[in-house]
């Protein structure tokens, strides 16, 4: 009896799950969204400032924001893939590597509102691939069939949805100023991060972006994020100068 409960509760689950999808896919049909002028990808470490420069951003009116899609990860359903691959990462890891392509496919692919010129996003699916996942595999934490797998989810995602982007924008950050960052918001998935794990993907991000060892998909520049929210925002004024130019002249 209990068996068949269990069962109906998934059920009812994959029944809800299929009319969100339906109720998705009538609502961006109805969206008037256009295609950006220029697209700007803001990569960087967990804790590098992502997110405050974003923030800074969202103000301007012609600039649109993406934002990494942490709340889907954390509620798949009533499942909370990113605590559960925090917790147990041999197990969950390429769950929420495969599920996470997928919504950044979705973010690259999705336009923006009239009168928007700018698409900002946070982070891409390709530091998803060159960094996170790979990142995954050199520790052992997935396994080289999950990897294989997860790597071809990524090359039929991108060959089918645009992810270019006109400019990537490198938060440069030292992994202890993000350890420290990431201590200090508090958030609950984050509990418990190791510093190892900030420095081995400091050093994803400096093969693929400043190294070179993996194509990178468009042009880079590099902010140093170590400094303080005064000393950045001299920062984000250079960057908005460029984006204010380069949207009027697209």
């Amino acid at each position: 009896m209990w068996r068949c409960f269990s069962r109906a509760q998934r059920y009812s689950k994959v029944l809800r799950a299929a009319s969100s999808e339906s109720h998705c896919r009538q609502k961006a049909s109805s969206d008037p969204l256009h295609r950006p002028r220029l697209t700007v990808c803001i990569e960087g470490n967990i804790g590098s400032g992502k997110t405050t420069l974003l923030e800074h951003f969202s103000q301007f009116p012609n600039v649109e924001i993406t934002w990494e899609d942490v709340d889907s990860w954390c509620d798949v359903e009533g499942y909370n893939l990113l605590q559960m691959a925090y917790q147990d990462s041999s197990r969950w890891a390429h769950l929420l590597q495969t599920y996470a392509q997928l919504t950044f496919a979705t973010g690259h692919g999705k336009g923006v509102s009239d009168g928007s010129k700018v698409k900002l996003m946070e982070r891409s699916i390709h530091s998803a691939r060159y960094c996170f996942l790979e990142n995954q595999y050199r520790s052992g934490i997935i396994t080289e069939a999950e990897y294989l797998v997860a790597c071809y989810w990524y090359r039929q995602l991108t060959s089918i949805t645009d992810c270019q982007a006109d400019l990537v924008v490198y938060l440069r950050t030292n992994p202890q100023s993000c350890y420290d960052r990431v201590m200090g918001r508090g958030r609950p998935e984050e509990v418990g991060l190791p510093l190892q794990l900030l420095q081995d993907l400091h050093e994803r991000h400096e093969e693929w972006l400043l190294e070179e060892r993996f194509p990178t998909y468009g042009p880079v520049t590099v902010l140093n994020a170590n400094a303080d929210l005064p000393a950045m925002l001299k920062e984000y004024y250079t960057l908005e100068a460029f984006l204010a130019g380069t949207a009027d002249k697209s």
